[in-house]
């Protein structure tokens, strides 16, 4: 993490287990202010976005995706489930 008042409570492969190829993150915001989090990630990232808890994607957009940076921003005291599809054969 580069930046942004966050926890991470979660890092796991999803129930479907695409082998590698997806994480779910799970978060949380610590300070009670709407922050930015930064991630810089070990891959390119192809796509990330919001997930619900049973891992379905719930909105588009909201997630800059830069090579392996990933940025979005998390509403005071929320949690935030993302889905983090990499590259194939990063």
């Amino acid at each position: 993490m580069i930046e942004g008042t966050i926890a991470i409570a979660a890092i796991k492969m999803p129930e479907d287990n695409q082998a590698g190829k997806r994480w779910i993150v799970l978060v949380y915001e610590t300070e009670g202010e709407t922050t930015t989090l930064k991630l810089n990630l070990f891959r390119k990232v192809s796509k990330a976005y919001f997930v619900d808890t049973h891992e379905r994607p719930v909105a588009e957009g909201g997630v800059t995706i830069e090579d392996s940076l990933i940025e979005f921003e998390v509403m005071a005291h929320a949690v935030a489930s993302i889905c983090i599809e990499f590259e194939h054969g990063g």
